[in-house]
């Protein structure tokens, strides 16, 4: 049995996106199961839709609500695919999988720092870094725009203890996750398209309704996913 795919979206969240990501799924990661939590567009049947109702104040605290839950759920794979709605797969995946990461979580905030003075980004980037330094834990940079591998038990244990709000690098080095060196697919402007040997792309709302990627996007996937609902 294939490892299931799993979405964490909002109750209002747009299909847009979503339905590129399925096609792109059902192209070059096929045979998956595709389970939603929390919300999920008219338009598309997943083949689970689980309506967990999140907590806490912060963005951050209600999908760390949503990935508890996720873990507890036994209906689930022992190990899932974390996917966020804007993910697309665009080659298709060895098995095993093995998750990515690129540098260091330092190298992330030196990088940052140089276009940005302060932002909440990148305070959380330094508490997350002093966390795993104080608790001994090594600081790769997990933070990357790309599916990630997780283990249901382990990243409950990872929940339970740490303190920090960016759980894929708290997941990646708490429960030294085996990587392969991979640069950041997330396209933020409006003229970029991914290259000719890009196995993933990350879009953000702007640049999938306004810029080259949503258009390459669009025509990349033409055809609908099985979990599209025919109107």
């Amino acid at each position: 049995m294939k490892e299931d795919i799993v979405y964490i979206l909002k109750k209002d969240i747009a299909s847009d996106e979503i339905k590129y990501s399925l096609r792109s799924v059902a192209e070059n990661m096929p045979g998956h199961r595709v389970v939603f939590y929390c919300g999920c567009p008219k338009d598309i049947k997943p083949d689970l839709y689980v309506k967990h109702t999140q907590t806490g104040a912060l963005k951050w605290q209600r999908s760390t609500s949503s990935l508890v839950a996720i873990c507890k759920n036994d209906d689930l794979t022992e190990n899932f695919f974390l996917f966020n709605d804007d993910f697309y797969v665009l080659e298709p995946q060895e098995e095993p999988f093995i998750n990515l990461a690129f540098g260091s979580i330092e190298d992330r905030i030196r990088d940052l720092r140089t276009r940005h003075t302060d932002s909440g980004y990148i305070r959380q980037l330094v508490q997350m870094e002093q966390e795993l330094i104080r608790k001994g834990f090594p600081t790769v940079n997990y933070a990357l725009h790309v599916p990630m591998r997780v283990n249901r038990r382990l990243a409950l244990e990872v929940l339970s203890y740490a303190e920090s709000p960016m759980f894929r690098c708290m997941y990646g080095n708490m429960t030294y996750q085996q990587y392969k060196t991979h640069e950041d697919v997330k396209i933020y402007d409006l003229e970029t398209v991914p290259g000719p040997h890009w196995d993933f792309l990350s879009s953000a709302d702007n640049t999938f309704q306004n810029g080259k990627v949503g258009q390459w996007v669009r025509e990349r996937f033409p055809e609908p996913s099985p979990w599209e609902v025919s109107s």
